[in-house]
């Protein structure tokens, strides 16, 4: 009755039942301070090295934001008369960059930004006002009579 019962259980296939040999090593497990990204890199790549890469290159990414966003503010400040030069408008916007990245929570930021929305707001409505309503001259020159 036992060999009837051991012959009607199947029994499993060589290949599904892989039992890994002793002397095969495993990567270490990333460590629990790695965000997603890092996981994944860490398990594509199979170690510290692929988390290394992708912190790298997350760095030279923001790097290369945070240059564009001073780059941006020097040339639309170039032309006003409130530049301080080139060199001065850029220690200007850095400082204010570093005050707010600064901040433990970004939640501290919400009434700013609600009011940067609400000026922005503002800044499109007059825009579009004067599109609409302002002063639509045509300009003529001596030759055109």
């Amino acid at each position: 009755q036992q060999q009837q019962q051991q012959q009607q259980q199947p029994q499993p296939s060589p290949s599904s039942t892989r039992i890994p040999p002793q002397n095969e090593i495993y990567p270490p497990p990333p460590p629990s301070t790695a965000s997603t990204l890092g996981k994944v890199a860490w398990v594509a790549c199979g170690g510290p090295t692929g988390l290394f890469v992708m912190d790298i290159m997350l760095v030279i990414l923001l790097l290369g934001i945070v240059i564009s966003y001073l780059s941006a503010v020097i040339s639309f400040l170039s032309d006003t008369p409130l530049t301080m030069g080139s060199l001065g408008d850029a220690l200007v916007v850095a400082t204010c960059m570093a005050l707010l990245s600064l901040v433990p929570d970004l939640g501290y930021l919400s009434k700013a930004s609600a009011i940067g929305l609400v000026v922005l707001a503002g800044t499109f409505a007059v825009i579009t006002a004067y599109g609409v309503w302002g002063e639509h001259t045509t300009t003529t020159h001596e030759g055109d009579e």
